[in-house]
């Protein structure tokens, strides 16, 4: 691709949300995913794939939030997920997340997160990992 076709803010825009995805740079000041839906270019070619794109980084978001936080209030989850409104987020959280509580304006996570981060085979993975370094180093 020319220099010039990357140039063109068609190809411009989903290059630069892939980077800020790769990344994980979901809402910050220069890069702003959850913004971007204002942003398109040609709204009838990418509403589709944006509206797809905003529910699986909201989820995301929303899963880092559950294993981060025991609890989280609910205006600062709007901010995080950039909701317009608490009843944006509620409607989010009754579709998606239905074992999550609201009980006086905080969301309380499932607290089966602790159980799946315990059973993680740590042991396997480090020895997996130390067997895929050692043949590595045979091959170069």
């Amino acid at each position: 691709m020319a220099p010039v076709d990357l140039q063109c803010r068609e190809v411009a825009f989903p290059t630069s949300l892939e980077q800020f995805l790769m990344v994980g740079t979901y809402n910050q000041a220069d890069s702003l995913v959850l913004a971007a839906k204002a942003n398109m270019p040609a709204p009838t070619h990418f509403s589709f794939f944006m509206e797809m794109l905003l529910v699986t980084v909201r989820d995301t978001i929303a899963e880092c939030a559950e294993s981060a936080y025991e609890s989280l209030d609910c205006r600062t989850a709007c901010e995080m997920m950039m909701f317009d409104s608490q009843d944006e987020l509620v409607r989010f959280i009754a579709k998606l997340h239905s074992d999550w509580a609201i009980t006086d304006g905080r969301i309380f996570f499932n607290s089966n997160v602790q159980m799946r981060s315990q059973q993680i085979p740590g042991v396997r993975l480090i020895s997996e990992n130390l067997i895929y370094a050692t043949e590595l180093e045979r091959i170069v």
